[in-house]
């Protein structure tokens, strides 16, 4: 059963997080400022064997430049998806999930749309463990708490809370 019901793909886009991105490079900066200040700027050459000005420059040039592209492209790549079918939830959280995760409407007792707070009741935004039980979120404070029949809660986080509810609620209601 692959009918479509809701459809949410979200992903790590804030301004703060975009922002995040351009520490690296100053970093790197700070870090290698001693190599940098010496050979560069006061002549003492650095290293064994000793490095021309250019073979640094390339050398710290393609460090930083590596550890950016590293520790950026895998947040481009996150993102939550949350879809309601006929037959239950399916949740993935790329590039973590290799396959999406089903919680079927037999193995749901309740849901809810929530307003709650990522970085109090769970630590922050992610695939993350709290209080609560766990949590799939990636930006906002609004989701929908699932309590499963074993008591166990999951919070997936969506910027269409009361639209996602209504969809399980439809999707559930056809199942019965």
């Amino acid at each position: 059963m692959n009918d479509l019901i809701f459809r949410e793909e979200q992903r790590f886009d804030q301004w703060w997080m975009r922002l995040s991105l351009i520490a690296p490079p100053f970093i790197l900066i700070a870090v290698f400022w001693p190599i940098i200040d010496s050979q560069l700027i006061r002549g003492i050459p650095m290293g064994h064997p000793k490095l021309s000005d250019g073979e640094l420059i390339l050398l710290i040039g393609g460090i930083t430049l590596g550890v950016t592209i590293l520790t950026t492209i895998p947040l481009f790549l996150m993102k939550l998806v949350t879809e309601v079918r006929p037959d239950g939830l399916y949740v993935r959280f790329i590039p973590f999930h290799f396959r999406e995760k089903r919680y079927g409407w037999g193995d749901i007792r309740s849901f809810e749309p929530v307003t709650y707070s990522p970085l109090f009741e769970y630590g922050g935004w992610g695939i993350r463990r709290g209080r609560s039980g766990w949590a799939f979120n990636v930006k906002g404070d609004r989701g929908v708490r699932l309590t499963f029949n074993d008591g166990k809660m999951l919070l997936i986080g969506s910027q269409a809370a009361d639209e996602l509810a209504a969809a399980m609620l439809a999707a559930k209601e056809r199942r019965v």
